[in-house]
């Protein structure tokens, strides 16, 4: 079972907004928005579509100045013909009889008792069974739950045969049971059971309703179900089998077998002993095992060893190095918990929350829980994580991202497509994370130095040369540094200077001022066969200069924008092509061409104008020559 939809009405900060689309082929959403934009608020009323929590116990659950309307949560799940199950339901409503009425023995014993709960599990079985059948048969699930905590389950949004069940269908089954089983009854209402009056309990109809959402998916915190950075004692002692100090050591505990481990400690035959702490050390090794091939290359390899030691004492080990499991990098408990808790609980198919899980994290633990929480979407669960760190982003998995916005009265609200026109500028700050994350993925801080590089004023004129090399079949490589802006890429030179390394520039062409090529002539003496300016465009007089989205005609720059979401405005033809992504109600530059470059393999060169593909080739062309530039640094 898959939810797919979710929706906060009235509550959470949230008014009436469009249902949020949670279906993705990753598995992965992130939530974006900048500071106090509401990403906890979304992820908080998820975590309470959970029956462990109910939504109007949460301080923030009522909006500031409400409405009259109902206040409610709303999910819409896709279900397969094995995710429900009648026999599920029916065990669990004798459970919750049963519970109501454990205070009396006398009752849960009686023949009447069994009557009555025989008649309740035939008439729920024909009433549940019918509901599961249309489900099944529908492939789609509406899960609506109210503020104080009930369930209604429906194969439509208006819940009519929900309503149907709860006011007509279950109450008629409840109502005078006893009476038309025969049953004596006194004046009080309590059943006369031998020679005693007893209370009979019986959950309401809306409880037995609600009963069914034990078989959702779990939802959960993950931080507050699993702990990936807890500390494991330097030696288990007998006390942490029933006393454990951290989820961490329970859960190393399960995975060791509780009963082994307590038989290790209390047990006073050496050979038997022996033979256990044998077993318990080949289980860890394979765990260890698992968490090595992980491991990124050249980092040094765990190994644990378990000894009898006042308890059971747990070294750790990474480059041959003993020590305990405290002082080991973030990033090896990163994957040693991950794989432990993967072992010894059923990661798979839950709806799992991270509300900024980078907090504290240098960046290579955070690139190491990004590979985590891909591994949690790849065994079958949901994740949702909000961020403001381009680490946690993959770039090459955007679809996944949904963006926090507000409506005119600012209620909160969700873009599901993150790329759609960005409305001010805190649509551009919560996007600040992909932008960033599209640099890191190729930007000069993941280079490897080259002799011959090109350097670029940015990454957007590094995406569109790199998809062009590969569209017009040009076999050589490409090494490209590109910079972050025009002032920045006089830095970049600089450090290849330093490095005595041949280069060259592609930089824009600037009007009335003086323009980036001037000054890197001025600063270093490079030559004009070393530096490609793009053209202004013709047509455009009134430009003030040029951008790499300028070598597009202007009907191909309008499909790269359609592309993405974006019709292009009515002043598109009246603007140059790097003039129209300067307005600040556009989408990103940077995120255009990284979305032309993720999906370059569906183009060919046919889908391009002659004036795009010239402008392209003048420009590649000019990246192959051998007019490179060198200047050795002078020494003193």
């Amino acid at each position: 079972m898959q939810l797919v939809s979710f929706q906060i009405k009235e509550c959470f900060g949230f008014r009436d907004p469009d249902r949020v689309d949670l279906e993705d082929p990753t598995n992965l959403i992130y939530i974006l928005g900048r500071n106090s934009s509401g990403k906890t608020s979304f992820l908080t009323a998820l975590a309470h579509f959970a029956p462990s929590l109910i939504p109007q116990a949460h301080p923030n659950f009522v909006n500031f100045n409400p409405s009259t309307d109902r206040r409610y949560l709303l999910g819409e799940y896709r279900v397969g013909a094995k995710d429900l199950s009648v026999d599920t339901f029916i065990n669990t409503f004798l459970a919750k009889m049963n519970g109501l009425n454990q205070g009396t023995a006398a009752m849960i014993e009686s023949a009447q008792y069994k009557r009555i709960t025989q008649e309740l599990t035939k008439g729920l079985l024909t009433i549940y069974t019918d509901l599961i059948e249309r489900v099944v048969l529908a492939g789609t699930l509406w899960v609506q739950r109210t503020a104080s905590g009930e369930y209604r389950f429906s194969t439509e949004l208006g819940f009519k045969d929900c309503t149907e069940r709860i006011k007509q269908k279950i109450p008629t089954l409840l109502t005078d049971l006893p009476q038309r089983l025969g049953i004596p009854v006194q004046g009080n209402g309590q059943l006369l059971i031998g020679s005693s009056s007893l209370p009979l309990r019986q959950p309401k109809p809306e409880e037995i309703e609600s009963l069914l959402a034990g078989q959702l998916p779990l939802i959960a915190w993950f931080n507050q179900q699993y702990s990936l950075l807890d500390a494991l004692p330097d030696i288990i002692k007998i006390e942490h089998l029933t006393q454990s100090p951290s989820p961490l050591t329970t859960a190393l505990i399960e995975y060791l077998d509780k009963t082994q481990v307590g038989r290790l400690l209390k047990g006073q035959n050496p050979f038997e002993r022996r033979e256990i702490e044998r077993r318990l050390q080949e289980r860890i090794n394979t765990l260890v095992d698992k968490v090595n091939q992980a491991l990124a290359v050249g980092k040094g390899l765990l190994a644990i060893d378990l000894d009898l030691v006042d308890g059971l004492q747990v070294t750790v080990s990474a480059d041959n190095k003993p020590s305990f499991y405290r002082h080991l990098s973030d990033n090896t408990k990163l994957l040693f918990a991950f794989h432990l808790y993967e072992a010894v609980y059923n990661l798979s198919g839950n709806i799992l929350l991270f509300d900024e899980p980078n907090n504290g994290f240098h960046v290579t633990a955070q690139e190491q829980l990004l590979e985590f929480l891909r591994n949690l979407c790849a065994t079958g669960n949901l994740v949702g994580v909000s961020t403001h760190s381009e680490h946690l982003i993959d770039p090459d998995h955007l679809t996944g991202v949904r963006l926090m916005t507000a409506d005119d009265q600012g209620y909160l609200s969700i873009r599901n497509k993150w790329y759609a026109s960005p409305t001010g500028r805190g649509d551009f700050q919560a996007l600040r994370p992909i932008l960033d994350a599209i640099g890191l993925r190729y930007g000069a801080n993941k280079l490897t130095i080259h002799d011959k590089v090109i350097v670029t004023e940015g990454v957007t004129e590094l995406l569109y040369l790199r998809a062009f090399r590969q569209l017009l079949g040009y076999e050589c490589e490409l090494h490209i540094a590109p910079a972050t802006g025009d002032e920045a890429i006089l830095h970049v030179v600089a450090l290849l200077i330093s490095q005595e390394l041949h280069f060259k520039a592609v930089v824009d062409t600037t009007v009335g001022r003086k323009s980036i090529k001037n000054k890197l002539q001025e600063s270093y003496g490079i030559p004009d066969a070393s530096i490609y300016e793009v053209e202004v465009p013709v047509g455009f007089p009134q430009a003030k200069g040029s951008g790499i989205e300028d070598v597009f005609s202007k009907a191909d720059f309008a499909k790269l924008l359609i592309n993405t979401g974006n019709t292009p405005g009515a002043d598109f033809e009246t603007l140059s092509n790097s003039k129209y992504m300067k307005k600040p109600d556009g989408v990103p530059k940077r995120v255009v061409a990284h979305e032309f470059i993720k999906h370059v393999i569906n183009f060919s060169k046919n889908d391009f104008e002659e004036e795009t593909l010239t402008n392209m080739r003048r420009i590649l062309d000019f990246c192959i020559n051998d007019d490179w530039f060198s200047l050795k640094p002078k020494t003193s």
